[in-house]
């Protein structure tokens, strides 16, 4: 926690942005991992750490500033990478924007919402409420019968459903 709060506070500081609690719950699926990286973190110090962050905020930025400095990223991904060409300018405006990949973030949302509100009838609303009520019924079952559940992960796992 204290290398991301770090890194909002003292490198890429954003106001309004309050630092994580220490009470915050955080699910970690690698402890392995993180505590090596704690320790290479550490070791590396702030200075490399601010240079490692400076140096992948220039590599992404430079596809998407002129023609001289995709270029110069292009020279670089040939090199290091063996990339001979960079995706066409409308593949990365569409991913920048949330199209053709798989996460939820960027326009994709708006879009699929207008598309909904054109083409989703009323009707085809109803249909596809009436099957998430039968989906959310079918798991609250299952985790009713599950027995490798305590009561309290039970309960969590309830209120979820219910959100």
């Amino acid at each position: 926690m204290e290398y991301i709060n770090f890194f909002f506070d003292g490198i890429l500081p954003i106001p309004d942005i309050s630092p994580i609690p220490d009470t915050e719950t955080v699910i970690n699926r690698d402890p392995r991992y993180f505590s090596a990286l704690g320790d290479i973190l550490t070791e590396a110090g702030d200075a490399a750490i601010r240079d490692y962050i400076s140096w992948r905020v220039l590599q992404f930025s430079l596809s998407y500033l002129n023609g001289e400095a995709a270029a110069i990223r292009q020279r670089f991904n040939r090199a290091a990478r063996g990339q001979l060409s960079d995706r066409p300018q409308w593949k990365k405006c569409a991913g920048l924007i949330g199209f053709q990949e798989r996460h939820w973030d960027g326009l994709n949302l708006a879009a699929g919402s207008l598309y909904a509100k054109r083409v989703f009838s009323p009707e085809a609303k109803e249909a596809m409420e009436e099957m998430v009520a039968y989906e959310k019924k079918a798991f609250r079952d299952q985790i009713e019968e599950t027995d490798w559940m305590d009561d309290e992960t039970k309960a969590k796992a309830f209120e979820k459903l219910d959100k």
